[in-house]
């Protein structure tokens, strides 16, 4: 069963209202009835009409926020939340809907980078700064959205890049939060960094917990004498690869040379 409350006229295929697949029998173990909005379809005829599906996560008892952002193709957006207590939470970023645009509109959903921070130690200076990495997700959908069932209180950075597509005219979008404490939306603060120095920063932070990772490959050089040299590199599920060289010995230089045949 379906609910499309914003349909332009009634579904009058298989299962429909009129349908005579439905006998008495049916509609009693289906609960059937033909409320306005209400309709019935085979799953073969589901996948042929709609191209996604989407379920509603709501709770009475939860509180929204959000902010509007924008930013050109190879910017960033680097949101700052406030979220006043633990539990479950949902930050999500919203592009426009293709509804909003005509049938014959070239409009499409672009890709999209949401990258969690969690600040342990405030500062003026990047340098300075102590954060955490805590989720990264990716994705070409209207929604690019990370679920935690349990979040913990506290300031957070939420880093948003939008690849937009070369036909985007409309690059405004949309970061909020979801969930059982209340959450504020402070300012974007990409101003004040540099956006390569913020994401060496923030995966800096992941490499320093690389023992939580499966998905980090870490590489030691214990046969070589130089057991304080470690090299951790992942291709992550937020789209970004990279490499970082842990070097704490105090009389070796690591050099090597990395070639990408691919680079894109």
């Amino acid at each position: 069963m379906l609910r499309n409350p914003w349909g332009d006229f009634e579904w009058n295929g298989d299962w429909s209202d009129k349908s005579d697949l439905w006998t008495d029998d049916i509609k009693e173990q289906c609960g059937y009835n033909d409320d306005v909005g209400l309709f019935w379809m085979s799953y073969t005829d589901i996948c042929h009409y709609f191209s996604r599906i989407q379920v509603c996560h709501i709770n009475d008892d939860y509180s929204y926020s959000f902010m509007k952002a924008n930013h050109t193709t190879d910017s960033y957006s680097l949101m700052r939340l406030k979220v006043s207590g633990d539990g479950e939470h949902t930050i999500t970023v919203n592009q426009t809907d293709e509804r909003c645009f005509s049938r014959d509109s070239s409009y499409d959903y672009s890709y999209c980078r949401l990258v969690i921070f969690k600040i342990e130690e405030d500062a003026d200076n990047l340098d300075e700064i102590k954060m955490s990495y805590v989720r990264g997700v990716s994705g070409w959908d209207r929604e690019t959205h990370a679920m935690f069932d349990s979040l913990e209180h506290g300031d957070y950075y939420l880093y948003v890049e939008m690849d937009w597509g070369k036909d985007t005219e409309d690059t405004e979008f949309c970061v909020s939060c979801y969930g059982v404490s209340k959450s504020f939306f402070l300012r974007d603060e990409k101003s004040l960094f540099d956006k390569h120095a913020f994401l060496r920063k923030g995966y800096a932070s992941k490499c320093s917990q690389a023992s939580k990772y499966e998905s980090i490959q870490v590489s030691n050089y214990d046969a070589k004498g130089a057991p304080e040299i470690k090299k951790m590199k992942e291709f992550t599920e937020e789209g970004y690869g990279f490499i970082h060289i842990a070097n704490d010995e105090k009389e070796a230089t690591f050099k090597e040379v990395v070639t990408f045949k691919n680079f894109q």
